[in-house]
């Protein structure tokens, strides 16, 4: 998003240091940890402060479109039957879910909502040019989909290494543990959605298997998730060592 917005050179590795770091930091809640940290980043790099919060309403609305559309549909279908009564309820939410796709869809729409929001958070107008087009955003939208497609399969990885996951279970409980993490990141107070994640997973897993098994997968889960970000941690230090060993200026 950075190379399509803006002329400033960005380096790949600097990039990704500060994307694991935001990563990171979604453990303060409110996610504000995760913002500042690029926004402190780009006062030092000299890129617009507007631009790169731009740049991470983007971010986060394509990550819980991906996330909800998708899984919402596949549940509807999967589950629907058992959890809504009523029809009309059934053929109206998967309607609902694709609202952010014709927001973003819609450079004109998208452009007055983060408008409002810079305007109320960093006190200044935003430059046209700062939003992607209807092709950026459906191409980058495109690509978001893909690591929440990994993220199920790892997920079913997880749950198949401790339980005996029937094969018509494996794309419904993909797509809990993907719409369990959006709504964990919706609930914006709580460190990593910690408990809300696990909830949403127990809520939709007892619907294929016994709770007890549930509340044993959403746990392990959580477990898996927390070394992952260790991970990535790990790696963010790994990439700030490489950049002061090559003399390159601090973050």
């Amino acid at each position: 998003m950075l190379r399509m917005l803006t002329t400033t050179r960005v380096r790949v590795l600097e990039v990704v240091a500060v994307q694991c770091l935001s990563w990171i930091l979604k453990y303060v809640p409110g996610q504000v940890g995760s913002v500042a940290n690029k926004l402190v980043w780009a006062h030092g790099r000299g890129i617009s402060k507007s631009l790169v919060a731009i740049t991470f309403v983007y971010e986060n609305a394509f990550l819980l479109t991906a996330s909800i559309v998708p899984s919402v549909a596949i549940l509807l279908a999967s589950l629907g039957s058992q959890i809504f009564v009523d029809n009309a309820t059934s053929l109206l939410l998967p309607l609902l879910v694709l609202i952010p796709f014709v927001v973003i869809a819609n450079p004109r729409w998208f452009h007055w909502i983060v408008s409002q929001l810079i305007r109320r958070t960093l006190k200044r107008e935003v430059p046209a040019e700062y939003f992607l087009s209807s092709r950026q955003g459906l191409l980058l939208q495109l690509e978001f989909f893909v690591p929440r497609a990994l993220n199920g399969i790892g997920f079913l990885f997880v749950g198949a290494s401790v339980l005996d996951l029937a094969p018509n279970t494996w794309l419904p409980l993909a797509s809990a543990y993907v719409l369990a993490g959006a709504i964990g990141i919706l609930a914006f107070f709580v460190p990593s959605g910690l408990g809300v994640r696990e909830a949403v997973i127990v809520l939709i897993a007892s619907q294929y298997m016994p709770t007890a098994q549930a509340v044993v997968l959403a746990l392990l889960s959580r477990l898996f998730a927390t070394a992952a970000d260790a991970l990535v941690a790990a790696l963010y230090g790994i990439l700030r060592l490489i950049d002061r060993k090559k003399g390159l200026s601090p973050q």
